[in-house]
């Protein structure tokens, strides 16, 4: 990839969608997202693995997205700051992922899709 990651894998490990049974109107959405980054235990693997927890939710929490992903990727060149790195590449396009993948559940199941996604 241009980004300077391969990802190798990303999965979905949990996730929980909560709407309420009543139509509530337009809502304001908010996103968070934690992470934890960590290094293979095999010194010649080079990968790392992302453990990534997103919650969307509007403010009384009345709609309560959770989902939780790990994505194990490697760098195409070294990198000099991880934190930066992570803030500015990483959680951007594996979040964009992940988001992109919540909203075809989300149409599948027959709500709007949330376009959280960064465009392109």
């Amino acid at each position: 990839m241009e980004n300077g990651i391969n990802i190798k894998n990303n999965k979905i490990t949990d996730l929980s969608i909560h709407f309420p049974k009543n139509n509530v109107g337009r809502v304001k959405l908010e996103a968070k997202c934690s992470v934890n980054l960590k290094n293979s235990k095999d010194k010649n693997d080079h990968s790392k693995l992302l453990v990534m927890k997103i919650n969307v939710s509007s403010k009384n929490k009345e709609i309560n997205i959770e989902m939780g992903s790990k994505t194990i990727f490697e760098c195409n060149e070294p990198i000099e700051d991880m934190d930066k790195f992570m803030k500015k590449i990483l959680v951007p396009e594996v979040s964009d992922q992940l988001f992109i993948i919540l909203d075809d559940i989300l149409e599948k199941m027959g709500y709007p899709k949330m376009n959280f996604a960064r465009e392109k």
